[in-house]
Formats: structure tokens, C-alpha cells, sequence
């Protein structure tokens, strides 16, 4: 049988497995989730101020709403 000391740092190892185990699990849901929205570029229309994504590496876009051609929005 084990004693008291063996069975708490077993169970404080068994704690701390499921806990890393569950935060692989949801960074792996969330990395593959949000991987096509990590992909885009924003733009804001200076005509309407309208904010909008297209496609990575897109230098500029024309607005959905009103037309114009906006260069991307750099933070």
C-alpha cells in the first residue's frame, strides 16, 4: 500500500497531467479554429469607415460597400 506522502504527489502529478492535458487540447482547437481568420488582412474604407478583411499579402481592396480602393490597415 502507499503511504499518505506517495499518494499525494501521485495524485498532485495525476492533477497536473489533466491539466496540461486539457491545455493542449484547446490550443489545438483553437490554433485550427481561427486559422483562416489569422490568414486575412484588414482594411478601413477613409470614405465610409467601414472596416473589412480580405485575403493575406493583399496590398489593397476595393469597399463591399461603397467602391473605393483602400490600402491595408498597419497597426
Amino acid at each position: 500500500m502507499l503511504d499518505l506522502f506517495s499518494g499525494v504527489v501521485f495524485f498532485c502529478c495525476l492533477v497536473g497531467a489533466a491539466f496540461a492535458g486539457l491545455g493542449q487540447f484547446y490550443d489545438r482547437r483553437d490554433r485550427a479554429r481561427f486559422a483562416g481568420e489569422r490568414g486575412k488582412t484588414v482594411f478601413l474604407c477613409v470614405r465610409c469607415d467601414r472596416i473589412y478583411t480580405a485575403a493575406a499579402e493583399t496590398p489593397v481592396c476595393l469597399c463591399p460597400q461603397c467602391g473605393r480602393e483602400n490600402a491595408r490597415l498597419k497597426f
